[in-house]
């Protein structure tokens, strides 16, 4: 596979510098279209903190290639009339202090994403479970989230390897 990578990304990022690359380098063909709706605001699946994180904590060049592209993809935003709603998930998923309500929908958004990069081109695989390993760094509730991913669902090596960490 031939990649187009990036080599001028930069070491470490901001969460807004995350969110202008994304706009602006290694833009991936499902770029979210910034349409404006009074009712509506983007919102991230996997937030853009935990992509941050993931991308600061590597040197591999691939996975911030792919970090870059994911986070402002169709694949990580959806438009959202709740935005205060997925404010408070991902507040409450780096407090610890989460509703099983809260829990079980920012699961969800999570885990769709994550399963959507698998399918991508690229480094996903070896991404997906560097993303997994930062996030189960951050908080007690991200970790169960990683240690509740089915492994069936992902094929690699790496990401089942990440997912057992988080168990232990």
């Amino acid at each position: 596979m031939d990649l187009d990578l990036d080599y001028n990304l930069p070491q470490t990022v901001t969460g807004p510098k995350l969110r202008q690359l994304s706009k602006t380098k290694m833009r991936s063909a499902n770029l979210v279209r910034r349409v404006d709706y009074d009712d509506q605001k983007l919102a991230h699946k996997v937030p853009n903190e935990v992509l941050k994180e993931a991308y600061n904590s590597t040197d591999d060049i691939c996975i911030k290639n792919d970090i870059v592209a994911f986070n402002y993809s169709s694949d990580n935003i959806f438009r959202s009339q709740n935005n205060n709603d997925h404010t408070r998930m991902e507040r409450g998923f780096l407090s610890n202090k989460v509703s099983a309500n809260d829990y079980e929908s920012k699961a969800q958004m999570m885990d769709n994403a994550l399963y959507k990069l698998s399918q991508q081109e690229y480094c996903a695989d070896k991404s997906i479970a560097w993303i997994l390993k930062a996030m189960a760094k951050m908080s007690v509730t991200y970790r169960e989230f990683v240690g509740s991913l089915k492994k069936t669902s992902y094929n690699a090596a790496q990401v089942k390897k990440a997912i057992d960490q988080a168990r232990r």
